[in-house]
């Protein structure tokens, strides 16, 4: 600051100033003020010094001090602006590491002039009585009479995921919601091929170049009913999407070269031994067989097969014959082609269940009339002759019980001559 008796910063003698001010110690005040004053604005340049009435106009910004009024002024360029007489005041550098609490040097609010203020140096986050603050280096600590504030002059980002400082990406930090919303470009909203899908239903996602073992890319994903998966496999042949071996397409038809066996095909395979080459054996056959499946029931050493026009598990075909030379007389048993009679109570015993399967029959000549199939004098199956002399019908499907007598019985309105017949059957079990 000037001293006394010299030159003023206007450049400007103390005595120039007595033309307004009479009192030795209102202008003695006035001055200190002034050199103060002058001081402060000193990044305005040079102001200058004036009495009454301002110019009514001047170089932009011009400041000019009202010597009467102890004002500073600015020529906008257009018009003067009421400047300010606080500054602020330049004190060095501060080091903001924490400890020590109030940094270096040591900063408290309630401590310190109005408009000093310090550029930070080091980072840290010191609380100067009023609450904790981040300060950067470049920042400025400002007192403003009260308690210090930061001019953030970074722009640094307060956090990331929560974080600060030198933040790295984490697990966890994006939820699959949010990539959902990457571009058709990421391999995120691509389809990803499957390169490891193992009995337990286990996925191993491809494609993991350069990933950790803790990104979930690199981890296998267990699929079960409540997973909606948007990158579902739909091609109608499938396997791996990135290129490999694909398997071959399901084709409808059970006699396709290239495709998957068909329900009917996996039927015929229930209850064959490990290796092949053998019958199906057990006490009970297979809840939905395929027609032809072969099956030895071991409680009944007998082997079947499954018809599936009758629905029947059946055995080996047998036959029984009679009939009768000569004249066979309406409404009467045949007989046995060893001579003996057939009635409701002599005949062939049956041993097991049987179905009859079929029927042939021969006479001279042709008479309408039905030959009947019985058990115990019961009809258990039938066939209509339709006047011819001779005939066969093998889709019959008659169940006979075990344990009853199996006969022939002529039932006509009229007789015929030299019939002879003969009945199919097969051993039926359940």
């Amino acid at each position: 600051m000037p001293l006394a008796g010299q030159t003023r910063y206007l450049g400007i003698p103390k005595e120039v100033f007595k033309t307004g001010i009479t009192d030795a110690v209102t202008f003695n005040a006035a001055m200190d003020w002034i050199d103060e004053l002058l001081w402060n604005v000193s990044s305005w340049g040079r102001p200058v010094a004036t009495f009454g009435d301002l110019p009514s106009t001047d170089d932009p910004g011009t400041a000019r001090i009202t010597l009467d009024t102890f004002q500073i002024w600015i020529w906008n360029g257009s018009s003067w602006e009421l400047g300010s007489s606080g500054a602020l005041v330049y004190k060095g550098v501060w080091d903001a590491t924490n400890p020590p609490a109030g940094g270096s040097p040591t900063l408290a609010d309630g401590v310190g002039t109005q408009g000093d203020y310090y550029v930070v140096g080091a980072a840290g986050v010191q609380d100067l009585g009023s609450g904790p603050i981040d300060f950067n280096p470049a920042d400025w600590a400002v007192y403003n009479g009260t308690i210090w504030q930061k001019a953030d002059h970074t722009d640094t980002v307060v956090s990331v995921f929560g974080r600060q400082g030198v933040v790295t990406a984490q697990a966890n930090d994006y939820t699959h919601a949010q990539l959902d919303a990457i571009g058709a470009d990421d391999h995120h909203d691509k389809s990803h091929a499957h390169d490891g899908v193992d009995g337990s239903g286990t996925v191993a996602h491809a494609d993991t170049t350069g990933r950790t073992e803790n990104d979930h890319h690199d981890r296998q994903h267990a699929l079960d009913s409540a997973s909606d998966h948007t990158g579902t496999i739909n091609d109608t042949q499938h396997g791996n999407r990135a290129g490999g071996t694909l398997h071959p397409a399901v084709t409808p038809d059970p006699g396709g070269v290239n495709g998957f066996m068909s329900a009917a095909d996996k039927l015929k395979l229930d209850g064959i031994p490990a290796g092949g080459g053998g019958i199906n054996t057990g006490t009970s056959f297979p809840p939905t067989p395929a027609e032809g499946t072969f099956f030895y029931r071991t409680d009944l050493d007998a082997l079947f097969y499954y018809d599936s026009s009758r629905s029947k598990w059946l055995g080996e075909l047998e036959s029984e014959g009679g009939g009768r030379n000569g004249l066979q007389v309406a409404g009467t048993y045949t007989r046995r082609f060893d001579g003996m009679a057939y009635s409701a109570t002599l005949g062939a015993y049956l041993p097991y269940d049987v179905t009859i399967v079929g029927i042939t029959w021969a006479m001279v000549a042709g008479v309408a009339g039905t030959w009947e199939v019985r058990r115990n004098g019961a009809v258990v199956a039938s066939k209509a002759t339709g006047a011819a002399a001779a005939g066969s019908d093998m889709t019959l499907d008659g169940d006979a019980a075990s344990g009853g007598i199996f006969s022939l019985y002529w039932n006509a309105g009229s007789n015929c001559t030299d019939p002879q017949l003969r009945i199919y059957f097969r051993r039926h079990a359940t």
